[in-house]
C-alpha cells in the first residue's frame, strides 16, 4: 500500500497533493475528488510481497479458470461524495465471471470499472493505520468481497471479510481463500521469506 505527502481539501478529509507536478503518465496515482494524487513508491518488501502474491494467484487460478490476479490495477471506487474516485490496489483478484461482466470498453483506458473479488493492499513503512482503514471501509462498500492487509516486516496478514471482521494469519500459519477462493492456500513463510532466497 503506498501513500503519499498530505494536503486538506475538502472538509473532513485529507487528500493526496503530489510533492511535484506530474508531467508523465510515469507516475503512480489515486484519483481524489478529481485530484490526481501521487502515491510514494512501495518499499522494495512490500513490491516483492505483492509481485509473489500476483504470481501465486494466478498460478493457481488460471487452471481452473476461476479468474486472474492483477498489480497495481486502477480501478473505479466510487463514494458518496467522490463518485469518480480511483484506487489502485496493490493486487486485485478478479473472478472469471466478473471478468466476463466488466470487460473493459476501452482496454486502453487509465482505470477499470470493475469490482474485484480480493482486493490485496501491501504495507510499507510510510502508511498511515486511518487510510488504511478507509480504503477497507471503501472497498467493502464497491462490493469486494474479501480485503487482505498484508504486513512484510511482521510476517502477517489481517483478511477482512467485512470491515468490522477479519481473521489473522501469523508466521506459521497457512493462508486460505475460503470462501472466495476455494482451496487456495498459501504458506505465510514461503511469501515472506527472504528476498533472494529460493522458494521451498
Amino acid at each position: 500500500m503506498s501513500t503519499a505527502i498530505f494536503a486538506t481539501a475538502a472538509p473532513g478529509e485529507n487528500v493526496i497533493a503530489p510533492s511535484e507536478p506530474m508531467e508523465t503518465d510515469e507516475a503512480l496515482y489515486e484519483l481524489i475528488h478529481g485530484q490526481r494524487v501521487e502515491l510514494v513508491p512501495m518499499s522494495v518488501r512490500a513490491v516483492t510481497i505483492a509481485n509473489r502474491l500476483t504470481s501465486v494467484l494466478n498460478a493457481f487460478a488460471k487452471p481452473i479458470d476461476l479468474g486472474e490476479a492483477f498489480m497495481e490495477m486502477l480501478i473505479v471506487v466510487p463514494v458518496p461524495d467522490d463518485e469518480e474516485r480511483n484506487r489502485r490496489p496493490d493486487v486485485c483478484f478478479v473472478s472469471s465471471t466478473r471478468l466476463a461482466a466488466s470487460s473493459p470498453e476501452d482496454p486502453d483506458a487509465a482505470a477499470w470499472d470493475v469490482v474485484p473479488d480480493v482486493v490485496v493492499e501491501v504495507t510499507s513503512p510510510s502508511d498511515r493505520a486511518e487510510e488504511q482503514r478507509r480504503k477497507v471501509v471503501e472497498y467493502f462498500q464497491l462490493g469486494v468481497r474479501s480485503v487482505w492487509v498484508v504486513y512484510p516486516k511482521l510476517g502477517l496478514i489481517d483478511v477482512y471479510e467485512t470491515p468490522a471482521n477479519c481473521r489473522v494469519f501469523g508466521p506459521g500459519d497457512v493462508l486460505t481463500g475460503d470462501p472466495v477462493l476455494p482451496g487456495f492456500e498459501l504458506r505465510l513463510a514461503e511469501l515472506f521469506r527472504p528476498i533472494g532466497s529460493s522458494g521451498a
